[in-house]
């Protein structure tokens, strides 16, 4: 049985309406825009951010005439946070649907499960996605715009080296792909700057006890802990642990560790950013002396008209990057004179993504990266000090 969700199609209509094109725009053939999120199992807080942005995106684009003059119409897909339902999902999108393009999903191991079935309709795809394993040979046509671990973990190494002065560390990740991957890459970063690891730990996504790795960790007493979760549920859980047992270690986070801040907060309470800073994208971040409005700032004031209270539920951060990957995909169908195959989208994204202009300074890509958040797009910050909608303070404020 599929398990398109039943209310796709009347969303889809919705935005078409209220996102009315002059009547050139409505003669053309809409497009079909195919959305997979893990609309259940451990990814679900993702999901309804992501039905947010990319709602938001649609509804706007459709109002101002579409993309390439064409309405777009969305088709959502629940893959559970499963890769092999992820793969069922995608097939009956590309083969029932006929979608033009994918967005999603937020699981990188459902990604690499579903390539080759995008890779053979040559659909191109932007998910959210941080497994160094997607590559372009994997999937010519797939892009991520979330920053991927190599690059996380470059930063985190960065900051515990130059800011901590830290001589040793030790790392827990899970166990999904970019988890692993993140893994091997601190272990392998910290080599190169000189730190000495002291262990490392992984545990299964939504672990609800994490003391026997945590424990593990602190007997070999680094100068700082690097955490690598995917969740905020994880992240929570990690940071509570660490009070349970008193191990006040400095605590180096991923993008999770700030971008996930609800949750993180709802399970480890008000005390759980002590000793702990996290990544995030410097669109989403502040210096007290900042005056101009952002970019980000625009969104999450439309964000918060169009979807209520939803938006003050779910992390803002990742609703705007979801946002933004379909905004990324309008630029390049516009660059392609209206080409949507995904070696036409892929080349155009190639040779021009470094000059877009949107959410996000600083996007790359080449024949051999398609990860269009670069190194340059990351900050290091303070989870605990945050604006509303979302926007942590750097920690390089003057």
């Amino acid at each position: 049985m599929s398990r398109l969700c039943p209310y796709a199609f009347a969303l889809s209509q919705i935005l078409v309406v209220a996102g009315a094109a002059p009547a050139s725009a409505q003669d053309k053939e809409p497009i079909t825009m195919g959305v997979l999120l893990p609309l259940t199992g451990f990814g679900a807080p993702v999901a309804e951010a992501g039905r947010i942005g990319i709602e938001l995106a649609v509804k706007e684009l459709n109002e101002a005439g579409g993309i390439d003059g064409r309405q777009i119409n969305i088709v959502i897909a629940d893959d559970q946070s499963d890769a092999s339902i992820a793969v069922n999902e995608v097939k009956r999108l590309v083969h029932q649907a006929g979608i033009d393009v994918l967005i999603g999903s937020a699981v990188s191991q459902n990604n690499l499960a579903i390539l080759p079935v995008l890779n053979e309709a040559k659909i191109p795809s932007i998910s959210l996605s941080g497994a160094q394993t997607l590559t372009t040979e994997a999937g010519p046509y797939h892009f991520s715009l979330f920053v991927n671990a190599e690059f996380q973990s470059i930063a985190m190494v960065d900051y515990a080296k130059n800011v901590l002065n830290a001589q040793s560390a030790a790392v827990i990740a899970d166990a999904g792909a970019q988890g692993k991957f993140a893994a091997e890459a601190l272990k392998r970063d910290m080599e190169a700057a000189g730190i000495r690891h002291t262990g490392t730990q992984e545990y299964a996504y939504r672990a609800t006890d994490l003391t026997p790795q945590l424990l593990s960790l602190k007997r070999g007493d680094p100068e700082t802990l690097f955490v690598f979760p995917s969740t905020g549920e994880d992240a929570g859980t990690i940071l509570k642990t660490l009070e349970d047992i008193g191990w006040e270690v400095n605590v180096t986070g991923n993008w999770s560790m700030s971008g996930l801040a609800g949750p993180i907060l709802q399970i480890a309470g008000p005390d759980a950013f002590r000793n702990t800073i996290g990544l995030n994208y410097t669109a989403f971040t502040y210096c007290p002396d900042d005056t101009a409005a952002t970019p980000y700032e625009g969104f999450v004031k439309r964000a918060q008209d169009f979807a209520g209270d939803r938006f003050s539920r779910v992390s803002q951060n990742l609703s705007a990057i979801f946002y933004e990957s379909v905004m990324v995909y309008n630029a390049a169908v516009q660059g392609t004179g209206g080409d949507m195959s995904g070696p036409a989208i892929a080349q155009w994204i190639e040779a021009n993504i470094s000059s877009y202009s949107g959410m996000f300074d600083d996007l790359v890509a080449s024949p051999t990266n398609h990860f269009l958040a670069g190194p340059r797009t990351l900050t290091a910050v303070h989870p605990d000090r945050q604006r509303p909608g979302g926007m942590f303070e750097r920690i390089d404020c003057q």
